[in-house]
């Protein structure tokens, strides 16, 4: 481990909170103190409330939110088999030699290189695979060829392996996501570290809430229903909408008095959001008809806002 390095300063705040906890004392402050975003009397996200039961050496009795730069506990670790390498090779210069008892389940991959079984593939994979095995890993590539490599795609056998809707998944994939807990794809050296410590360090983010309902017909997958809500999300009207529900909500549950148009999410100025207000009524949690509403409600916009609408939910 060189010094001045990150591995250094990431070693050290684990060993210095796993000490002060098994000695009972206060945790020192000698490293510079991680930004931390708290809101009197707010609710949690799901993902927030995922991240505050996970965090480690957070201000005691402090109730986190999006925008605070955490140390968390990771549960599920997934390797893949193109970065595996370069994962590898961050043990070796950590000098780790197993993997950390607090991980729940760690999988290495060899999904990638399955369809391209180039001379490349066949000299490397082999030696990934036993590193990982040795180091604790579940292999996708078993070391012994006991069983075939097309078995062992990530996204699903990551999927196999969490079964606590609390879990924080680090993937070595770029789209690693999941049924339960929260996931996220990271690099060589973030897999290395999680694998190594069982810890990550990562801002939490901010979250949607995306509620499905109704029957899935038999020739869909849920990656159809992905797929179709992106596109009407990419909806012109539909990107209005989430604008103006953007502002308005942030204004009814934040009281905030005054909203920057600047900082909308979609192509929505100040004229759209007087429209707005004026078109949607936050207590009903319905559209105002256009002769009930309190402003100037002309009958093209509550077709408009009415057709975002549908179009975004309903369609």
């Amino acid at each position: 481990m060189k010094a001045g390095g990150s591995y250094a300063i990431v070693f050290g705040k684990k060993l210095q909170t796993f000490a002060a906890k098994t000695l009972g004392v206060d945790v020192v402050q000698v490293f510079a103190p991680a930004k931390e975003v708290s809101h009197a009397g707010q609710g949690l996200t799901a993902v927030e409330k995922i991240f505050n039961k996970n965090v480690v050496g957070s201000s005691e009795g402090v109730t986190l939110y999006a925008g605070s730069d955490v140390r968390v506990n990771v549960n599920i670790v997934g390797s893949q088999d193109t970065t595996g390498l370069m994962t590898s090779q961050e043990l070796e210069s950590m000098a780790a030699t197993v993997i950390s008892p607090i991980v729940d389940a760690a999988y290495q991959s060899g999904c990638h290189t399955a369809s391209v079984w180039d001379k490349k593939a066949q000299a490397n994979i082999p030696r990934l695979m036993k590193f990982m095995h040795k180091f604790g890993l579940i292999t996708g590539r078993d070391p012994k060829e006991v069983y075939p490599p097309l078995t062992d795609v990530i996204h699903k056998v990551l999927n196999d392996l969490a079964v606590d809707e609390w879990s924080i998944i680090i993937g070595g994939d770029s789209h690693t996501r999941m049924s339960k807990g929260v996931a996220f794809g990271a690099d060589s050296g973030t897999v290395a570290l999680a694998l190594a410590t069982g810890e990550a360090s990562m801002p939490i983010p901010e979250s949607v809430k995306v509620t499905f309902k109704g029957d899935l017909k038999d020739h869909m997958d849920f990656r159809d229903v992905v797929h179709a809500t992106q596109i009407q999300m990419l909806n012109p009207h539909c990107l209005l909408l989430v604008g103006g529900l953007r502002h308005q909500l942030c204004h009814h549950h934040r009281h905030r008095h005054h909203r920057d148009v600047t900082t909308s999410p979609g192509p929505l100025h100040h004229p759209h959001c007087l429209l707005f207000q004026h078109a949607w009524d936050p207590k009903k949690h319905a559209w105002n008809s256009c002769h009930q509403s309190p402003g100037p409600l002309h009958h093209s916009h509550c077709l408009l806002f009415q057709h975002a609408w549908n179009s975004c939910h309903y369609s």
